[in-house]
Order: structure tokens, then C-alpha cells, then sequence
């Protein structure tokens, strides 16, 4: 065998899949373009395009300023959207006629067998456990989006419910992406051992606060909060427990900053107080990605002083609450509270993860 020369070796490095480029950085910039590109002009298209453009550009640079996690978590954020815009795209024929789209709708049904009846789940043991959270939460949404397509085709029309499906397809390249990242440093997994305390409380006080006029205003805030900490519990019986953790972080943050705001934080505040987070992180040596997600956006939404802004009223939000109750969700399990008696039943009517 000849030795190779020393730029062969160059070569060798760089064509290497381990050297390979920053594949969230990829993943960005080709939704970026897709969105630049895609030349559909319905109203639809025009709701998402408006919606997403401005996170893509945030994620960008939030990459570029090294908040890799809260990138991450704004792709997670926006990707299904965007996954099924291009799906519908893809598919124009399948869009507009039903028999067409039943006929995908059961050929994805098949390619996903495995996963729509429980027998694969993705491995994602050795990963950063935000990279687990968000690849759990978008592993369980496959079914639920891919049984309410056919249904929503047959109530509506099939573009939407090939959109649906494209949901469905798109939370499951998801995972797969999710793959590619890079595995976690050696640090110890942590202890999600107090998670049910946690929610159990946080359920309560949501339930206690829905009542009028606050039920009535803010009533798209309990339904997305409700199906946020119902999904959480899902994931964790499914023992799914980044993802549930994950979930529930992210419905206390939808739910105190626009129910309970507060008072607004400034930049340097903020990063007082991520110091103080940074030194926790490093007492208990584990792997605190999902933490870093809200850390990161913490310190970001501090940033954010454009008129009319919350930034800084999110940004104390996330260190005056979600933090700490990270922390809390991975401390050792506390005694449970006894739950509050129901004195009525509410239930609340929604199509999937809306």
C-alpha cells in the first residue's frame, strides 16, 4: 500500500464525513433558499412564508453568534411547517386531486409502518440531550399528523391534507437529521426525577387561571399550553423523558410570558444572571444542552430593544422561571402534592399540536 502524501492526507481530511460541513448550518441555508425559491403564491404559502423568514434569519445568526442549541430549537420550531409547504410542492397532482393523494397517503403508510406502529424508534443514545428532546417530541407527532391527513383531506381538501401528511413525512426526516448531529461530550446524562412534581404543579396553576375573562382573552395561550403539557405527559409514559422535559419548558415559557410577563431585563442584566446558570451547569457536570436552549434564548431575547418589543420581558421570564425550574425537573424526585380536587371538567377541542 502507498503512503499518502501530505496533500492527499489534506484531501482525505476534508472529504471525510466527520469533516463535512456544519450540518445545521446546511439545513438553514437550504430553508432559506427554499423559501426564496418556491413560487407558490397562495394565501397559505404567504402565512408561512411571513412567519418563518424572520426566524430562519435568526437562527442564521444566532448560529454565527454561537448559540448553537437555540438555533436548533427555532429550526425545530419551524421546520414542520416548512417540511410540509415543500411536501405540498413536491406533490402538485396528489394536491389537487383526492384519489391521488389517498394513493401517497398509503404509500407513506407503508414506508412508515415501522414507526406508525410503534417498532422503531430512533436511536439517539450518545447525543446531546437537547438533540434527544427535540428528536422525541417530533418522533411523536408522526402519527398524530399522519392519522389526521387522510381524515382532514376527506373534511376539507386534499392540498391540506397533503399538507398534513407532509407533516407527518417531515417530523420524521427530522429525526433522522437529528442524527447527523454531533454526539454529546462526555458529560454524565441527567436525572429527570422530579418531572412529574413539576408539571402536576404547573397543570394546576394553569387550570386554576382558566376562568373569565382571562379563559376568554387568552384563550389560543391555554390551548397550545394545554396541548403542550399533554404531549409532555405522553412523552413521558412513553419514556421519552428529554422530550417530555423539553415540551414542558417550553409551555411554561408560552404560558408566563404571556400571562405573567413581568418586568423587563436589560442585556447586561442578562448576562449576570447567565453566569450565575453557566456556574450551575458546571457544579453538576452533566449534560445541560436543554437547558442551554433557554439559557441561550435568554440571553438573546435580552438583546432584542426594537420598538415594541417583549424581548426583555421574555428574557426575564426564562431566568426568573424556566431556569430555575430546570433545574428543578432534574433534581432528585420530591414527595408529590396532592392533587386538586376537579370541580368541573374542561375540555378542550383541537386539531393536532395547534
Amino acid at each position: 500500500m502507498k503512503k499518502l502524501s501530505l496533500i492527499g492526507i489534506f484531501i482525505l481530511l476534508f472529504i471525510t464525513p466527520s469533516f463535512a460541513a456544519d450540518p445545521l448550518a446546511t439545513e438553514i441555508a437550504q430553508w432559506k433558499e427554499f423559501v426564496r425559491t418556491n413560487p407558490a403564491t397562495d394565501e397559505d404559502w404567504k402565512y408561512i412564508k411571513d412567519t418563518v423568514s424572520p426566524l430562519l434569519v435568526r437562527a442564521d445568526n444566532e448560529l454565527t453568534k454561537g448559540r448553537r442549541f437555540f438555533a436548533f430549537h427555532i429550526l425545530a420550531l419551524i421546520r414542520p411547517n416548512l417540511a410540509a409547504a415543500k411536501f405540498v410542492a413536491d406533490h402538485p397532482a396528489e394536491a389537487k386531486q383526492f384519489p391521488l393523494f389517498e394513493k401517497e397517503w398509503t404509500k407513506w403508510g407503508k414506508d412508515l409502518a415501522p414507526v406508525l406502529e410503534g417498532k422503531e424508534r430512533p436511536d439517539l443514545n450518545g447525543y446531546p440531550a437537547s438533540v434527544r428532546a427535540a428528536a422525541e417530541a417530533s418522533y411523536s407527532e408522526i402519527k398524530t399528523y399522519y392519522d389526521a391527513s387522510i381524515e382532514y383531506g376527506k373534511a376539507t381538501e386534499a392540498t391540506y391534507g397533503m399538507f398534513y401528511l407532509g407533516s407527518a413525512v417531515g417530523q420524521y426526516d427530522f429525526t433522522q437529521l437529528c442524527k447527523t448531529f454531533k454526539a454529546a461530550d462526555k458529560y454524565k446524562p441527567i436525572a429527570i426525577g422530579n418531572f412529574e412534581t413539576e408539571i402536576e404543579s404547573f397543570e394546576d396553576v394553569v387550570l386554576a387561571a382558566y376562568k373569565p375573562p382571562l379563559s376568554i382573552d387568552q384563550h389560543p395561550i391555554f390551548i397550545r399550553v394545554s396541548a403542550m403539557i399533554k404531549q409532555a405527559h405522553e412523552l413521558y409514559d412513553a419514556g421519552s423523558y428529554y422530550g417530555a422535559m423539553y415540551r414542558y419548558l417550553e409551555a411554561r415559557y408560552r404560558y408566563f410570558r404571556a400571562l405573567e410577563p413581568g418586568q423587563a431585563i436589560n442585556a447586561e442584566q442578562a448576562a449576570v444572571r447567565a453566569h450565575e446558570v453557566e456556574k450551575h451547569f458546571n457544579e453538576n457536570a452533566a449534560d445541560n444542552t436543554i437547558g442551554r436552549i433557554f439559557l441561550e434564548m435568554g440571553l438573546s431575547e435580552a438583546e432584542d430593544t426594537a420598538a415594541n418589543s417583549q424581548g426583555g420581558t421574555n428574557a426575564r421570564v426564562i431566568f426568573d422561571d424556566v431556569l430555575p425550574h430546570y433545574f428543578s425537573t432534574i433534581a432528585p424526585a420530591k414527595p408529590r402534592p396532592p392533587s386538586v380536587t376537579p370541580v368541573a371538567t374542561v375540555t378542550l377541542v383541537r386539531w393536532p399540536y395547534t
